[in-house]
Formats: structure tokens, sequence, C-alpha cells
């Protein structure tokens, strides 16, 4: 991850790779008497001097580079197990559901005997369901006017 001494790297590069600040790179450049600018590619040298000094800034970037790395793995992992956990219980549902319909149809009733029987006695008139007041006027009055 970290740059290289055979490509010419800008500062602003060089920082992204390091996860420090390009104003730390040029402030530090400065103090070591070296001309620097944000776009300014960097010589061999002048990397070796800026990688030494920020070695530690590069660890952490490689750390932390990793970390994400494996987190983004790590979920990966789960989401993949999930999936195949769901696929896994569909698949048992559709089993089941099959079989419940295998079992149905084996025991499918003839239609003959669902017969409906039409002629009901009706319920005793304390158990039927009583209509509102003002319903029941409007049925009484209907049946006067006949």
């Amino acid at each position: 991850m970290t740059a290289s001494a055979n490509k010419p790297v800008k500062i602003f590069q060089l920082a992204k790779q390091l996860n420090t600040s390009h104003r730390d790179i040029i402030e530090y450049l400065k103090s070591k008497d070296i001309s620097a600018s944000l776009n300014k590619a960097l010589d061999p040298d002048t990397l070796d001097i800026v990688l030494n000094h920020f070695a530690e800034d590069a660890k952490k970037a490689d750390t932390l580079i990793e970390r994400r790395e494996k987190k983004r793995h790590a979920e990966e992992s789960r989401r993949l197990t999930r999936d195949e956990e769901r696929k896994n219980e569909e698949a048992a549902r559709r089993k089941v559901e099959e079989k419940v319909l295998e079992r149905l149809k084996e025991k499918e009733v003839p239609q003959k005997s669902l017969k409906i029987k039409k002629n009901l006695p009706l319920p005793p008139k304390n158990l039927r369901p009583t209509l509102p007041v003002s319903i029941k006027k409007r049925l009484i009055k209907k049946r006067k006017k006949r």
C-alpha cells in the first residue's frame, strides 16, 4: 500500500497512502529545508526521508486497511451464512407444504358427502341477534305501509 521509490509520487497521493495530512508532510519537508507543494512529485531521496519519518503512520494505515478488510470479509461471510439459512428454511417449508397437500389429497372427501342442509330450524327468539332500535322502527314502518 505504501508508495514505492520507482514511480514519482505526489504529496497528496503519499498523504492518502500514509493516512496523514498533506499539510503535515509539507510542514515536515519545509523543516528539512526542502521545497514542497501539494502537487509536487517527490524524488526518490525525498520520498525515502518522508517514508522513514512517517513509517509509523504507514503501519497504522496498513493495519487500518487490514482491519477493514477483515471486517468486510466477516460481514460477507455472515451475509452468506444468513442467505444459506434462509434458503434451507424455505426449502424445508416447501417440503412441509407439499407433504400437507399430499395428505389433504389423500384424505379428500367426495363432494356428495358435503351436502348443505337447506331447511335448518331457526334458533329461539331469545338467542337471535337483535337489531338496533332505529332499524327496527324503519322495518315496522315499512310493514305498516304494505
